[in-house]
Parts: C-alpha cells; sequence; structure tokens
C-alpha cells in the first residue's frame, strides 16, 4: 500500500508540473499593432533574441520614423501582410511607421530618442536639422559596420559594397569613419529638377522649358493670367539662390576645386592648401573669390540675389515661402505652378498632378548643371546618398531591424515586394528593368510607397513604363561615373565636437538668409553685413577655422586632383 501511495504521489507531482509548462505555454506571445500608423492592439513587449515553441523568434513590433508627403500608403497593410507571410518563420516582426514633414523629422527623431521612446529605425540625413553628422557626435546613432561585413546578413554584405559604404561613413568624436546609417539612393548626383505644369505651359504658347528664359516667360503668364496661383512654390528655408543658383554660373567642366562644408565656403589653392571663406556668403570673401576659376571671377558674386530680387518684384516669389511645409501638396492640387523635388519622385508626383487636376500634364526641368546643359562633367557628386535610416542607440532591436533590412535586400523579389507592391496586384514586370501598373488599376489608388524610406539601391532599379525617356535618361546619367566628376570633398566628414557650443548658436540663425535668398530684401548689400554681424557674434569665424583645420588634414590623404 504504501508503494502504491508513492507512485500515486509522483503521478500527481509529474501531472502538476506538466500542466504548468502547459499553462506557460500559452501566454501572448508579443504585441500585435496595425502596420499603418494606427493604433495599438496591445502593448507588451517581448525580449529582443527569444523564441517560440515553434522554434521562431518572439514576434515584436518594430518602431520606424520618416517623412512622406503622404502618412498613409494605399494597400501598406495588404503588402505588410505579404512580407509577414514571407518573414514570419524567420524574423516574426510587425513594422509600425510614423510619419511627419520634411522640416520636423530631425528634430522629432531626438525628440524621440531623449524621451526614451521606443524607436527602431529612424530617417536621418545629412540636410535634416540636426544633421546625420551632429547625431553621429551626440552619440545617437549606432555604430553598423559589424552588420554590413557578418555571413550573417549576407544580403547587407553583398548589396552595400565596400566602396559605397566608405563614401557613406560619418566620422564619430575621435575622427574615425564608421557607418551609422544604412544608404538609400539610386544614384550619385541628388538630380534635382523644377517641376512645372506643362500644359498651362503650353496653353501660353511656352510649350515644353528648357531655358530660364522660358521660364520666366511661363511664370510671367501665370502671374498674368492665373490669379491666386503660386508661380514658384517652396518650403521654408528653401530659396531662389539655392534653386537656381548653379544653373546661373558659367558653365565648368574642370576646376572645381571648391565646396561648401558645414555652411562653410572652402577653395583649395594652387599649393593644395585649403582655404575657408570668411563670410557667410563665400564670393563675398575676396581671397576666396580670387582663387576660382577665372571663368567664375568674371560674374558678379552677388548674380544670383540679384535674380532673386528681380523674380521677387515681379511676384514669381511669393511671401508664403517662408512658411510653407508643403510645396509638393500645394503643386498636386492645383495652386502652385511649379516647385522643386528630385527626378526620382517623378512618377509619384505625376500620378498624384493628374488624378487631382483634371487636364494637367506634368513638366520637368533639370537643375544639375551636366543636365541642364547635357554636358559631361559639369555635375559633381561626392558619392554620398542623401536619404539614410539610423538605429538610435536607445533601440532593443537593432538585430532584428538589421535581420528584415538584410531580406529586404536578400533578392529582387524581396526589394521589389516592399517597393512596388504585390506584383500582379500592384504592377507587373517589363523585362528586367521596367514595370506597368496592371490593366484596370487606378494609378491614383495604387500601392504609392517612397523608396528612399527604405528600399533604394543602385544595384534594383526599376522603370514605369510609362516614364518619359528623357526621365529615365538622368536617372542613368547620375548614376553613370563618367558622366559626372569627384567632388573636392568627397570623402569628408566635417566632425562638430570640437564647435559644438557654436554650431548650437549658428543653427538658430540658419534661416537669417531666406528672404534675402528669395529677394525680399531691397538692400542686398546691407543686409548681408547684418546678417554677417550675426553670425560672427555666434562664433562663425571659430566654425570656418576649424573647417579649414580638419578639410587641410583630410586634405593630405586624399589630395585635390584638378577634377
Amino acid at each position: 500500500m504504501k508503494s502504491t501511495r508513492k507512485k500515486s504521489l509522483v503521478l500527481i507531482c509529474l501531472l502538476l508540473a506538466l500542466c504548468l509548462l502547459l499553462g506557460c505555454a500559452q501566454t501572448s506571445s508579443g504585441p500585435q499593432e496595425s502596420a499603418t500608423s494606427g493604433e495599438t492592439q496591445t502593448d507588451q513587449e517581448q525580449p529582443d533574441n527569444g523564441t517560440e515553441s515553434t522554434g521562431k523568434p518572439e514576434q515584436v513590433t518594430l518602431e520606424f520614423m520618416a517623412f512622406a508627403p503622404e502618412t498613409n500608403f494605399n494597400d501598406f497593410d495588404k503588402v505588410l501582410e505579404a512580407v509577414y507571410e514571407k518573414t514570419d518563420d524567420i524574423l516574426n516582426i510587425r513594422i509600425h511607421y510614423t510619419f511627419t514633414t520634411i522640416g520636423e523629422i530631425g528634430q522629432k527623431v531626438s525628440l524621440k530618442i531623449a524621451s526614451g521612446e521606443q524607436l527602431d529605425l529612424c530617417f536621418v540625413a545629412p540636410w535634416t536639422n540636426p544633421t546625420l553628422n551632429q547625431m553621429v557626435s551626440k552619440e545617437m546613432l549606432l555604430n553598423l559596420d559589424s552588420y554590413f561585413d557578418s555571413p550573417e546578413y549576407p544580403a547587407l554584405g553583398k548589396l552595400f559594397d565596400e566602396e559605397y559604404l566608405r563614401n557613406n561613413s560619418f566620422a564619430d568624436a575621435s575622427g574615425e569613419y564608421h557607418v551609422y546609417a544604412v544608404p538609400f539612393g539610386q544614384s550619385f548626383v541628388n538630380g534635382n529638377c523644377l517641376y512645372y505644369r506643362l500644359d498651362l505651359a503650353k496653353k501660353y504658347g511656352i510649350g515644353e522649358i528648357k531655358t530660364l528664359e522660358q521660364l520666366t516667360q511661363f511664370y510671367d503668364a501665370i502671374v498674368e493670367n492665373e490669379p491666386g496661383m503660386m508661380p514658384l512654390c517652396m518650403n521654408a528655408g528653401e530659396t531662389v539662390v539655392a534653386l537656381f543658383g548653379d544653373v546661373l554660373k558659367p558653365l565648368q567642366t574642370e576646376n572645381h576645386n571648391y565646396a561648401t562644408i558645414n555652411s562653410v565656403g572652402v577653395v583649395v589653392g594652387e599649393d593644395g592648401k585649403a582655404y575657408a571663406a570668411k563670410t557667410w556668403i563665400p564670393n563675398m570673401d575676396t581671397t576666396y573669390y580670387s582663387m576660382l576659376d577665372e571663368e567664375l571671377q568674371a560674374q558678379d558674386p552677388l548674380y544670383a540675389y540679384t535674380v532673386a530680387r528681380e523674380w521677387y518684384q515681379k511676384g514669381y516669389v511669393t511671401d508664403d515661402c517662408l512658411t510653407q511645409s508643403d510645396h509638393e501638396g500645394q503643386f498636386v492640387a492645383g495652386r502652385a505652378a511649379s516647385f522643386k523635388r528630385a527626378v526620382d519622385t517623378y512618377n509619384s508626383i505625376n500620378a498624384r498632378l493628374v488624378s487631382s487636376v483634371q487636364g494637367a500634364e506634368l513638366g520637368c526641368l533639370p537643375l544639375e548643371p551636366g543636365a541642364y546643359y547635357d554636358t559631361p562633367l559639369a555635375a559633381g557628386s561626392d558619392f554620398k546618398t542623401w536619404n539614410f535610416a539610423g538605429i538610435p542607440t536607445t533601440s532593443e532591436y537593432a538585430d532584428r531591424t538589421m535581420g528584415f533590412l538584410n531580406w529586404l535586400f536578400e533578392s529582387k523579389e524581396n526589394h521589389d515586394l516592399m517597393e512596388l507592391g504585390i506584383e500582379g496586384v500592384h504592377w507587373e514586370a517589363v523585362g528586367e528593368d521596367y514595370y506597368k501598373i496592371p490593366e484596370g488599376v487606378d494609378p491614383a489608388k495604387n500601392y504609392n510607397f517612397y523608396g528612399y524610406l527604405l528600399t533604394w539601391n543602385p544595384n534594383y532599379v526599376r522603370y514605369l513604363d510609362t516614364t518619359p525617356e528623357f526621365i529615365v535618361d538622368l536617372y542613368k546619367k547620375y548614376a553613370d561615373t563618367s558622366f559626372i566628376y569627384k567632388k573636392v570633398e568627397a570623402g569628408f566628414s566635417f566632425m562638430t565636437d570640437p564647435v559644438k557650443s557654436e554650431q548650437a548658436l549658428m543653427n538658430d540663425l540658419t534661416s537669417l538668409g531666406t528672404p534675402l535668398g528669395n529677394g525680399m530684401v531691397e538692400d542686398i548689400p546691407g543686409e548681408i553685413e547684418r546678417i554677417q554681424a550675426q553670425y560672427d557674434a555666434a562664433g562663425f569665424q571659430t566654425i570656418v577655422a576649424e573647417v579649414e583645420r580638419q578639410f587641410n588634414e583630410f586634405l593630405l590623404e586624399n589630395p585635390y586632383e584638378g577634377q
């Protein structure tokens, strides 16, 4: 009897232990969250490296933040569900995007990181505020070197080769260069274009615009015949001088010995040493100007500002540009006749315009000198891209995020799913390099993800079959290293740490030159002098000296080659 009782007790203990194990296995497996910028269904977080009883990773939601003209992409949920079907066994992730405007992305990312909120991938760039460089110096972004040199992430090493990564590395506080963000680009030149209403240009007898003379005729016609329409719409911070400055200069195919580094003009002399302009408008420094090519010296250093003043007086530019935050939205809604964006946004802009404004046609005037003059070696590149995604140092899911990116670039099939949508539903392949919208699908309601957020790469490019030939030609020119020259600053990254106090003060003054650059100030020389005084009071000359010092150190190992 005792033996039987002992056996029964042992059996009962085993059954209780088994029940406890089964109860644990049935607990929640992690968060389930809307794939777009919707609501969280459960806020329970899971450890990064845990695994379910099935052997696959615990499900986690990755928080991404970026800027986009649209905050809700058509069919984004459906595409992400297709991604999850392919990746659940190996990644088991959910993606939640938060979107903001192009002008606010830098600050909102910084605030989110500083507050300790979950953020696993964020849009960063050398042109955001704060810049990518500044975020690196503040140790806000993870060093990603190891992910591009690891057998666990083979696609990253293959699609992002050593040279591409070296050109898109940034210096830390000690001066060492590392990959702090994943670069997304399809070419080596920004490819800025002026998009305009071609239908209106035809209506007023101008036709396709190819010169600045034709452009001013177009703007005159808009001012005279289209009351309430902005001839040129710009976002806050953009200026006429910045948009058209390069095409207003004499054409150059050699002697590109100048650059702008951290808003400081530098020029390399015949002795191979750099001189940094002591004025906030570099051309106003006589020493700097005397070191430029003779053709550039022959032009009035304030010519672009004079043109901006004329345009403002004629009504081409309105005061709205000081506060505007959605120039593309104004354009596609029919409230503006032109605005500036990169060439790689042509198809998305065209789709939005023609669906919004009946009878509208999209025109495109390239603003890069090489394309504007159709001349090789007139457009330059530092071979850095201009769109990046970084992982904050506060993220707990770096491996999971980079694992997703590795899957994304593992094949053209994976890449095209995220960039173009579901094949057969949102797009159909036309050969290896083109695609088309399936018959019966409304382009305005079709999947419209922006590749600059996550998918652009020189190895994976498809062109919509309706893209005009000259746009495809621009794409290819900007990716052709024989068409563009290497800028003197290629490979250089300025470290702001030695001047971080002065830099913080200067960041508060960045908008001072906007009214002047848009022609809103009558006394051009007087305004330049007034702004210079404020810059100097903020420590501009200290920054100038540091730029000159660092760049000269760089030139010792990377001398200017006369390009």
